[in-house]
C-alpha cells in the first residue's frame, strides 16, 4: 500500500512541475485531474478502506479533482471528457457509497436535493449536446462511453427527481403510505418534485442504450438469448445490461408509486413491467456471477427493490401466478 501511496505522489509531483512549465497544458491537466477524480468516484468495497488506511481524503480529492476540471473548461467549455468527469464527479454523492461526499455537499452549497439534481441534469445534458455536434466518426466513437453513461446518468436523474415526500409527518413516506392506504380517507399533505414527464425523460434516455445495444425485450423473452451474451456484453457495454434494467425497473415502479398513490392511470401495467425488468436484471447478474465471468457481482439490491414493489402489491412472491 505505501507503493501505491508514493507512486500516486511521484506521479502528482511530475505533473505538477510540467504544469509549473506549462500551465495550459490539457494533456497533463487530465492527467492530473484523473488521478484526484479516480479517488472520488471509487465505490468498490476494497478499494475504499485503502485509501482511508493509506491517509487519502477524498474530499480533498474532491475539491482538486474539481478545480483541474473548471480550469479545462475555463480554457475549452467544449471538452466533453471534462464536463463529463465533472458531472461524474457531483454524481457520486447520489450513490449510496457517496454519502460522505453528499453530507459535504450539502454543508458546503446548501442546495436542496431537487435544485442540486437539476444542475447536474444540465451538466449531463451538455455532454450529451457536445457529443451529438461531432461530425468525425472517429471522435463520436473516442467519446462514445460518455455519451452512453451520460444517458445512464441522465436516466437515473430523472428517475429521482419524481417523487413524494411528506414533510409533516417523519414516520410517514411513500411506502408506508402504500402499504396502509386502505386505512387513510384521504391523502396525507405532500409536496411532489417532478412530475411524470420526468419519468417519461428518464425512460427516452434508457431505452436509448438498449436500443444502441440492439437489445430488445418485447414480443416473447427467451432468457437464455441474453444469458449467453453475458461475457461479451460486460466486455464491450460501458453500463452493464444489468444496471440499465435495473434502472428501467426503478423507472417502472416510481411510476407505480405514482399511479397507486393518485389511484389513477394503469398501476397493473406499471407493476408488471417494473416486476420484468428488476428480474431481468436480476437474473442476469445471478447468471454472470455463475458462469464465472464476474464473481464478484453483487444483486442483493435489485432481489430487495424486486421485493419492495411485490410487498407494495401485496404480491408474495415472483412465482405468484398474478405475474
Amino acid at each position: 500500500m505505501k507503493d501505491l501511496k508514493a507512486a500516486r505522489n511521484l506521479a502528482l509531483t511530475a505533473l505538477d512541475q510540467l504544469l509549473e512549465r506549462d500551465p495550459q497544458n490539457t494533456k497533463g491537466l487530465h492527467n492530473k485531474a484523473y488521478i484526484h477524480y479516480n479517488t472520488v468516484i471509487a465505490s468498490n468495497n476494497k478499494i475504499v478502506p485503502i485509501y482511508k488506511d493509506l491517509g487519502i481524503d477524498r474530499l480533498q480529492d474532491f475539491e482538486s479533482a474539481k478545480s483541474v476540471y473548471e480550469t479545462i473548461l475555463q480554457q475549452n467549455n467544449q471538452d466533453i471528457k471534462a464536463n463529463y468527469r465533472l458531472a461524474r464527479l457531483y454524481m457520486t454523492s447520489e450513490k449510496s457509497t457517496g454519502r460522505f461526499l453528499q453530507d459535504y455537499l450539502q454543508a458546503k452549497y446548501g442546495s436542496s436535493p431537487c435544485a442540486f439534481r437539476r444542475k447536474l441534469i444540465a451538466r449531463f445534458e451538455k455532454v450529451l449536446s457536445i457529443y451529438e455536434n461531432l461530425s468525425a466518426a472517429k471522435a463520436k466513437a473516442d467519446f462514445r462511453s460518455e455519451w452512453l453513461r451520460s444517458l445512464y446518468n441522465l436516466g437515473v436523474l430523472y428517475t429521482k427527481q419524481t417523487f413524494i415526500f411528506f414533510p409533516q409527518d417523519k414516520n410517514l413516506t411513500l411506502d408506508t403510505y402504500l402499504l396502509n392506504r386502505d386505512a387513510y380517507k384521504s391523502v396525507p399533505p405532500y409536496r411532489q418534485c417532478g412530475d411524470e414527464t420526468n419519468l417519461r425523460k428518464s425512460f427516452h434516455y434508457l431505452l436509448l442504450i438498449q436500443k444502441e445495444y440492439h437489445i430488445s425485450t418485447k414480443g416473447t423473452l427467451h432468457m437464455q438469448d441474453y444469458l449467453c451474451k453475458a461475457n461479451d456484453m460486460h466486455r464491450v457495454y460501458p453500463v452493464s445490461p444489468k444496471e440499465l434494467w435495473y434502472r428501467l425497473g426503478d423507472a417502472f415502479a416510481t411510476l407505480y408509486r405514482i399511479y397507486s398513490f393518485h389511484r389513477e392511470g394503469n398501476i397493473d401495467s406499471a407493476f408488471r413491467n417494473a416486476v420484468f425488468f428488476y428480474y431481468l436484471a436480476l437474473q442476469w447478474a445471478v447468471h454472470t456471477r455463475q458462469s464465472g465471468n464476474n464473481t464478484h457481482e453483487s444483486y442483493d439490491y435489485i432481489a430487495k427493490a424486486l421485493n419492495d414493489v411485490l410487498r407494495l402489491q401485496h404480491v408474495q412472491s415472483i412465482m405468484d401466478p398474478m405475474i
